[in-house]
């Protein structure tokens, strides 16, 4: 008789669980319904374009066209809505800096900025479609969350256009200059350091370039000077003058983009020593003046 009883109990237990988890399950499903017939009310024809920002050169429809050259070059596999930030034209100083510092990379002429050129930062976010809206709901099943983080923004970068000969706008290139080590100080042949030494040396000298707040500019490119700077002569030298206990030493080439000279300066000289296996700048050559740490 008690036996029964507990039987009933536990059998009811597990009814008001079934139901409780039912509830749940289908207060999800509307919610995730809900939002979907909300996205769909709002869905918009695939990819568009949003401009913020005027310009007092160009027209609103030179602004979509310029920004158009950089959105299509992105690869995405969804429709997406695309804010573009108008960033400036040349007068814009993060614009002429990295003009220069693509021609700089491309070997032109880092002196012949007289084009036209503009400058947006871009933003994406996929459009609420009904075929995007069916891949959030297969992709977050009942993760409201999820689903909304799927139409979520999300930034690209810095981007700069260019016109070209016949009047139209075009794709120059990303804002950034990141040294590239494949062309770096590793790939210069020694005798007395190997290419993980020196581009250890090379690093420090990174290192130098981000912690440094009293210069402001760019490090494009680093060479090792040669053997010859790198000698047992000359680290006897170095420790001599520094009275310091160095166990290596030797001399990188680098070339900059400077802020102070709004332009790139090419073979500045650098004095790099190693203790207890780590690469420390010694001395360096700025374009302000020469240096000693």
């Amino acid at each position: 008789m008690v036996a029964g009883k507990r039987e009933e109990r536990r059998m009811a237990g597990n009814d008001l669980g079934l139901r409780l988890r039912r509830k749940k399950y289908m207060k999800k499903i509307t919610a995730i319904t809900a939002v979907a017939l909300i996205a769909l009310t709002m869905t918009g024809c695939g990819t568009n374009l949003y401009i913020d920002g005027t310009s007092d050169v160009y027209s609103a429809e030179e602004l979509a066209s310029a920004a158009n050259c950089i959105t299509t070059k992105c690869s995405i596999e969804k429709e997406s809505n695309f804010e573009c930030q108008f960033m400036g034209d040349i007068s814009y100083s993060d614009t002429a800096k990295y003009v220069k510092i693509y021609k700089y990379k491309n070997g032109e002429d880092t002196n012949d900025i007289s084009g036209d050129y503009l400058t947006f930062r871009i933003k994406m976010r996929s459009a609420k479609t009904p075929s995007n809206i069916i891949d959030a709901i297969a992709d977050n099943p009942f993760d409201i969350e999820g689903f909304q983080r799927y139409f979520g923004t999300t930034f690209l970068g810095d981007y700069i256009v260019e016109k070209d000969g016949n009047g139209d706008w075009e794709y120059l290139c990303d804002c950034s200059a990141e040294y590239d080590y494949e062309n770096g100080p590793a790939k210069w042949e020694s005798d007395i350091y190997s290419a993980k030494e020196r581009t250890a040396a090379a690093e420090a000298m990174m290192i130098w370039f981000d912690d440094k707040e009293s210069f402001e500019g760019e490090l494009l490119d680093i060479r090792y000077a040669g053997d010859e700077s790198a000698s047992k002569e000359e680290l006897d030298k170095l420790n001599k003058s520094k009275g310091t206990d160095y166990d290596g030493c030797m001399k990188m080439h680098a070339d900059l983009y400077s802020a102070e000279k709004a332009d790139i300066v090419k073979d500045t000289e650098w004095l790099v020593a190693r203790q207890n296996g780590e690469w420390e700048v010694v001395e360096y050559n700025l374009p302000e003046a020469s240096k000693a740490e």
